[in-house]
C-alpha cells in the first residue's frame, strides 16, 4: 500500500468571485472520426447499478449472521455443498473465476508464478505465522480470509468463503498502527521537530525514524537486536525492494530510454537522500547509526505502504498491518476508513468477495508511471471502468522563436504568460494538464483573428489553467492538433523500440510478471499509446 492512497469524497463547486471574467463564448467545432480509431476521450458517467435498499438490508443481515461481532476466523468456514468446488488454500494451482480476469488479477497464476507459489508456511518458527499470531492476540481481526503467498517477494489476502458486500472485512487496533506521530516522539524525532528543518517529505520521514530507531531493518545490522512490540511486523516487510526503480541497475534504467522516468528516477533518489541528510544534519548521531542504504529501504517501504486517515481528528501517515497486504485493483472492491468508535483502522467489502478469490485493494486512479515509481509495478491495462485510460506521458511545446510576425508572438505570450510549457497529457481531452497543453497549442497556431477572439473571450486576464482556452475554429483546432502531432512524433523517435515491437515482446517474449524486464516494457509502451494517440488523431482528421 502507499503513498498517495485516498478515497474518492465530494466535491463543492464554489460561485465564481465578483471579477471573474464574462463566460467564454464557443465556437462549437464539428469534427468526424472513425469510431473504431482513438478519440479525445471524455469522462464518461455511468449508472453503478446500485443496490435498492431492500437489496442492502438484506446483505446487511447476512453480514450479521455471517460475521457475529468477536467471532475468531475459523468460525467462518462454512459446510461444503456436495459438488461444489472452490480454490482451497491448498489448491494453487486453481485459479478462482473472477481471478482469471485479463489484467493484475490473471499475473498470479501466470505459470512463472506456479512454480514458485506455496501457502504460508505452517512451521512454528516461520515469520508469516509469528505476525499473524501476533495480530491476532492484539486484537485484530480479519474473518473469512488467509494469506497466501506465491513467492519469497509475492503474497495475497485471499477469501475462504464468500464474504457478502458492506461487510467489515477487516479491523486493526490503534495499538497495532505506526504514525508519524510516534516518530516525533522518539528522541531524533523530536529534535527534528523542534528545529527548523527542510525536509521534502516530513510526515514520512518521521514514520522512517520510528521505524529505524525501533529497529525496523535490524538484520542488516551484525549484531543488532530488535525488542521491539511491532518486531513481527518487522519481519513480514520485505528484505529488498529490487522492483523500485531506484534500486535499479543501470542496465536496467537503460531500458527506460527515450522516457523522462530515467531522470525521474535519478530525482526520486536524491529528493529521498536530502531528508536523509536533513536528519544527520540536525542529528549527527542518526548518521552514525544508519546510512543511505537504510533510509531508502525504509522510504521505500513507507511511501509503498501507508494509509493516509484521520485517527482522532488527527491526519496521519500510517503504516497498518495486514491491510497494507492487499494487492492493487480497479475498480475498487474495498473501502478503509479509521473508526473513532472502535478505535480501529477498518476495512469493508464494496462488493460480495466470491469464495475463493483475491481480496484487493485500489492504490487510486494513477498513472502507471506513479504505479512504477512509487509501488514498484506497472498495469497492463490502466483502464478504469468508464473507459478512460489513466496513463501520462510529459509532452513539451513551445512558441516558435524565429516567428516572422513578432507582433504576433507578443500578443500569444500575453495571453499564455510563458514562451513554452510542460505538461503531462492523458488521451483525456478534460483532463486539466490536457486541456492545458491544447490550449496552449491553439494559441501558438491561433492567426491575428483567431488571438482577437481570445482576447475578447478574456483569456488574457487569467492563466490558461484556470481558463482553458475552448476550440476558436476548424482551421485552429487542425493547426492545434497538428503541432502537438509533430511533438509526439518526435517524441517517439526518442525511444529504443517502437510500440509495435513492445507490445510483441509483452505477448510472445515470455517475459515474466513481477519482472523488472516486463514492468519496463508495460510503463513504456503506456506512454508511447498516449504519444500515438494524438499522432493518430491528427491524422484522421486532417
Amino acid at each position: 500500500m502507499g503513498n498517495g492512497k485516498s478515497k474518492s469524497g465530494t466535491i463543492t463547486l464554489e460561485p465564481p468571485p465578483p471579477n471573474h471574467p464574462p463566460p467564454l463564448r464557443k465556437t462549437v467545432v464539428e469534427i468526424d472520426v472513425d469510431p473504431s480509431g482513438p478519440v479525445l476521450r471524455g469522462h464518461i458517467a455511468t449508472d453503478n447499478g446500485r443496490a435498492s435498499s431492500q437489496s442492502k438490508d438484506r446483505r446487511r443481515r447476512l453480514a450479521d449472521q455471517l460475521f457475529p461481532a468477536g467471532e475468531e476466523t475459523e468460525a467462518y468456514v462454512p459446510r461444503r455443498k456436495k459438488g461444489k468446488t472452490k480454490c482451497a488454500s491448498d489448491g494453487l494451482s486453481v485459479v478462482h473465476e473472477v481471478d482469471s480476469k485479463e489484467g493484475d488479477r490473471k499475473k498470479f497464476y501466470h505459470e512463472t508464478v506456479l512454480k514458485e507459489k506455496r501457502p504460508v508456511s505452517s512451521k512454528e518458527n516461520d515469520r508469516y505465522d509469528v505476525f499473524l499470531k501476533w495480530v491476532k492476540e492484539n486484537g485484530a481481526k480479519f474473518p473469512g480470509q488467509y494469506l497466501k503467498k506465491y513467492s519469497e517477494d509475492v503474497r495475497g489476502v485471499h477469501a475462504s468463503v464468500t464474504i457478502p458486500a458492506e461487510s467489515q472485512i477487516a479491523t486493526v487496533p490503534l495499538k497495532l498502527l505506526i504514525h508519524e506521530g510516534m516518530g516525533q516522539l522518539t528522541d531524533v524525532g523530536s529534535r527534528v521537530r523542534a528545529a527548523e528543518h527542510e525536509l521534502i517529505v516530513p510526515n514520512h520521514t518521521f514514520v522512517i525514524i520510528y521505524l529505524l530507531e525501533t529497529g525496523a531493518r535490524y538484520w542488516a545490522k551484525p549484531g543488532r537486536r530488535c525488542t521491539s512490540f511491532f518486531k513481527p511486523y518487522y519481519d513480514i516487510l520485505p528484505r529488498s525492494f529490487d522492483s523500485f526503480p531506484i534500486f535499479w541497475t543501470e542496465d536496467e534504467i537503460k531500458w527506460l530510454e527515450g522516457s523522462v522516468l530515467q531522470e525521474q528516477i535519478r530525482d526520486r533518489k536524491e529528493n529521498i537522500l536530502f531528508d536523509y541528510y536533513e536528519v544527520c544534519r540536525i542529528c549527527p548521531d542518526f548518521r552514525d547509526r544508519f546510512d543511505e542504504d537504510d533510509f531508502l529501504w525504509c522510504r521505500t517501504a513507507v511511501g509503498s505502504r501507508n494509509f493516509g486517515i484521520t485517527i482522532n481528528g488527527v491526519k496521519r501517515t500510517t503504516m497498518v498491518p495486514w491491510a497494507d497486504m492487499l494487492n492493487h485493483y480497479r475498480p475498487r472492491e474495498t473501502s478503509w476508513t479509521f473508526s473513532d468508535s472502535q478505535q480501529a483502522f477498518t476495512m469493508t467489502a464494496l462488493s460480495d468477495l466470491i469464495e475463493g478469490q483475491q481480496v484487493m485493494d485500489s492504490y487510486g486512479k494513477k498513472c502507471n508511471s506513479k504505479f512504477f515509481m512509487h509501488y514498484g509495478f506497472a498495469v497492463e491495462n490502466n483502464i478504469e471502468a468508464d473507459g478512460r485510460c489513466m496513463n501520462e506521458v510529459l509532452v513539451m511545446l513551445e512558441i516558435p522563436a524565429l516567428e516572422l510576425d513578432q507582433h504576433l508572438n507578443n500578443q500569444r505570450i500575453e495571453i499564455l504568460h510563458a514562451a513554452d510549457i510542460h505538461a503531462r497529457i492523458t488521451m483525456s481531452y478534460n483532463d486539466a494538464a490536457t486541456a492545458e497543453l491544447l490550449s496552449f497549442a491553439r494559441v501558438t497556431v491561433a492567426n491575428q483573428v483567431e488571438l482577437e477572439e481570445m482576447f475578447a473571450r478574456g483569456h488574457a486576464q487569467y492563466p490558461i489553467h484556470e481558463h482553458p482556452v475552448e476550440p476558436v475554429c476548424p482551421r485552429n483546432e487542425l493547426a492545434a492538433l497538428a503541432l502537438l502531432a509533430r511533438e509526439c512524433r518526435y517524441r517517439l523517435t526518442q525511444y529504443l523500440t517502437t510500440l509495435e515491437e513492445d507490445l510483441d515482446m509483452l505477448k510472445n517474449g515470455g517475459i515474466p510478471p513481477f519482472s523488472n524486464r516486463r514492468n519496463a516494457l508495460i510503463v513504456v509502451k503506456s506512454e508511447k499509446q498516449v504519444l500515438h494517440h494524438y499522432v493518430r488523431l491528427s491524422e484522421l482528421i486532417a
